[in-house]
């Protein structure tokens, strides 16, 4: 997704807690802006996002990998 918002122009703001992939992402397309954070860590995240304000639009991709049955996940995994 950042890359086609950076191929259309857009302002690209890219956080992630892998610096590794943010460094491969800023090779390709030096215009996006990366950050490191931890994006379960609430106050670490809300700093990050609010140094980088205003922001027009948001795509949260974040995700991790649950490896139980879809009715067997918790409520704390779904919070997750």
């Amino acid at each position: 997704m950042c890359r086609a918002l950076a191929k259309g122009n857009a302002t690209v703001f890219a956080l992630s807690q892998t610096q590794e992939h943010l460094d491969s992402l800023k090779k390709e397309f030096p215009t996006i802006t990366t950050l490191t954070v931890n994006l379960s860590n609430w106050d670490e995240t809300r700093s990050a996002v609010e140094s980088v304000l205003p922001i027009d639009g948001l795509v949260n991709n974040a995700g991790i990998a649950m490896h139980n049955s879809f009715l067997e996940v918790t409520p704390e995994e779904i919070d997750q």
